[in-house]
């Protein structure tokens, strides 16, 4: 089942893969963007539940706050690929693929991971507790 799960989802990371021109911003991607940011689902960090994440991890497909934006950029763009959902360019496959996964199904699955002995963090939360979090979800 785990083998079925990853492959699932290393076949959205392949499918999201720039097609289009690099450099492609135009608004209705941003606003696709940003609708997507502002349902139930996405609308609060993947890891520590903070409103309003302006973060994304393109390869994970969640949406992430700042703070956590800088462990998953320490995890490795292999596994973490983050992008600022305000300031950088986004291309429309790279949308479907965030449309296709987001903060719920990739929790379901990640979050199988973790020990049990391990509580997930708050926003208010210490950095060290969200890092402790993270690399245990993902690695």
């Amino acid at each position: 089942m785990q083998q079925v799960c990853e492959s699932f989802i290393h076949s959205f990371i392949r499918d999201s893969q720039p097609q289009s021109p690099v450099g492609v911003n135009d608004s209705q991607v941003k606003a696709e963007l940003h609708n997507l940011i502002k349902s139930h689902n996405n609308n609060t960090c993947a890891e520590c539940g903070s409103k309003d994440p302006e973060w994304a991890s393109l390869t994970l497909g969640v949406f992430i706050c700042i703070d956590c934006s800088g462990t998953h950029r320490a995890l490795g763009a292999h596994i973490s690929s983050v992008r600022s959902t305000l300031y950088d360019l986004w291309t429309p496959e790279q949308l479907q693929a965030m449309k296709k996964i987001g903060n719920k199904k990739a929790n379901e699955y990640w979050e199988k991971n973790v020990p049990s002995t391990r509580t997930k963090p708050a926003p208010q939360s210490d950095i060290e507790e969200k890092k402790e979090w993270i690399f245990s979800k993902y690695i």
